[in-house]
């Protein structure tokens, strides 16, 4: 399941993911994320709203960080979550699409303040509508990345094959080089 929350999250930098540093900071991850889901966001970002958007950021990943150990996210984080969200006017439209209506939330804020209500409302529908056991975080002690378990048995471990493949490989190798050891030493 693809969800801009994890996503927007997921920019986070972690050895085991290109581009090999924060994605908020690359012009090139930026793009290629706006584009996927449909974003627009000035050329240029003021430096309050590019805190602001490091702000959600980790208010989104420490949030993440409990369900993904199945936990509830704590009543003090669940209050600052409503108090970023208190920062915006908020309004519903109803939009013409193709065969039929969308709904659509908007502030009448800056097209910033757009991008961060549709993050955050994306992370409240999979956190309202989904099984919260499903949110993970990868096991790949250098990655770190949060995924979405779409298995049949829920036991996925990894965001994705490069992390799956890595682990692999280390795996293989370890037990290769204890089988040359324990050879040596008979």
């Amino acid at each position: 399941m693809e969800n801009l929350s994890i996503e927007f999250i997921n920019s986070q930098w972690y050895g085991s993911h290109p581009p090999f540093k924060d994605g908020l900071g690359d012009t090139k991850w930026m793009q290629t994320w706006q584009n996927k889901w449909n974003i627009v966001l000035p050329d240029v970002i003021s430096e309050n709203e590019t805190s602001r958007l490091y702000n959600l950021r980790n208010l989104l990943s420490r949030s993440m960080e409990f369900l993904s150990r199945e936990e509830e996210i704590p009543e003090k984080l669940v209050i600052e979550l409503n108090g970023f969200l208190e920062g915006f006017p908020l309004f519903y439209s109803i939009n013409k699409g193709d065969g039929g209506y969308a709904k659509s939330i908007y502030t009448k804020g800056s097209l910033v303040d757009q991008v961060m209500i549709n993050i955050f409302s994306s992370f409240l529908e999979l956190v309202s509508t989904n099984d919260l056991d499903r949110i993970k975080r990868c096991q790949n002690p250098t990655c770190g990345w949060f995924f979405f378990d779409e298995s049949k048995n829920n036991t996925r471990k990894w965001c994705g094959n490069t992390c799956s493949s890595l682990i692999k490989v280390r795996r293989f190798r370890e037990r290769r080089k204890n089988r040359v050891d324990d050879n040596a030493q008979n």
